[in-house]
């Protein structure tokens, strides 16, 4: 898709779901997607069938929790297993007063990850090239930690949990029917309505 009529389709999109997006935060939006696109050719980051519908299934979705969430200025947010950039890369264009790191173990995409942060000037982001259960000690402190595309284990909850703040959120972006570990003294977990019947589950550390 050219850049006018991505740009065009994108904001069409965020305004159908009521989000509050400017132009250049589209332009962004658009050279995050020609880029990763370009890479996919070389390091295989994403199944090229989701080019099409790129902007409602991956950009819409990645950003559908701004609508949910109340992210404060100044918050920090991790995106845990972030793969090619999603959700933390389109959050991190939108919320440019939030601390969105993004950490991933597979080294080719971090590369890839690196480049956009980069290409894009994202001084809000930092990008963590190690395993989950590695680094999880080290830290700091999240507000938000952010999981889409794959299940976690109670295991890895419990970490997870570790790197939250008080009354800090682990986000999980589920199917129609959410399946993830819950139900600890500790916790208070929340079902949000997200898009195309995607449930959001938000397990809050109390």
């Amino acid at each position: 898709m050219i850049k006018k009529e991505f740009i065009k389709a994108l904001l069409k999109e965020a305004e159908n779901y009521g989000l509050n997006m400017r132009e250049k935060n589209a332009e962004s939006l658009y050279l995050y997607y020609r880029e990763l696109f370009i890479w996919n050719k070389k390091f295989n980051l994403i199944s090229e069938k989701e080019e099409d519908r790129f902007i409602e299934r991956h950009i819409i979705d990645s950003l559908s929790i701004i609508l949910k969430l109340s992210i404060e200025k100044n918050d920090r947010v991790l995106d845990l297993g972030s793969g090619s950039g999603l959700p933390g890369i389109p959050l991190a264009i939108m919320l440019q007063e939030r601390k969105v790191d993004l950490l991933e173990s597979n080294m080719k995409k971090c590369v890839f990850l690196r480049h956009m942060k980069s290409k894009l000037g994202l001084e809000n982001t930092t990008v963590f090239c190690e395993r989950f259960e590695k680094i999880y000690e080290r830290l700091d402190k999240y507000n938000f930690v952010l999981v889409r595309g794959k299940r976690i284990s109670e295991k890895e909850k419990e970490m997870i949990m570790h790197c939250l703040k008080k009354h800090g959120s682990l986000i999980i972006y589920a199917g129609v029917k959410p399946n993830t570990a819950v139900g600890k003294s500790r916790e208070k977990v929340e079902y949000l309505k997200g898009i195309r019947g995607r449930k959001i589950v938000k397990i809050n550390h109390v």
